[in-house]
């Protein structure tokens, strides 16, 4: 049996102070394909590979915040993404 590989992306909302990152969007597949391919690569969300993550935030329903089992994990991811989009700041792109 022939088994294809099925993208899945996960976004995540987050604002410093505001309480937890929230899943926000959740799509396998064809929907995953077409929600990166209508991303703004140099203003869009910013995209982190993590495939065991997103099968873990994948069990999470949309709105829902993460669980503490995720918070290591997602604060990684966090911290890189604010600081790359620190570094673009700081670089006017």
């Amino acid at each position: 049996m022939n088994q294809t590989h099925k993208n899945k992306v996960v976004g995540l909302s987050y604002k410093p102070g505001e309480g937890l990152p929230t899943v926000i969007l959740k799509a396998e597949g064809t929907w995953a394909d077409q929600t990166l391919a209508a991303r703004d690569p140099l203003r869009g969300p910013a995209i982190v590979q993590d495939k065991e993550l997103v099968e873990r935030l994948m069990q999470l329903p949309v709105h829902a915040d993460i669980t503490p089992d995720l918070f290591k994990p997602v604060a990684a991811i966090l911290v890189h993404v604010l600081a790359v989009a620190s570094a673009q700041k700081g670089k006017n792109i």
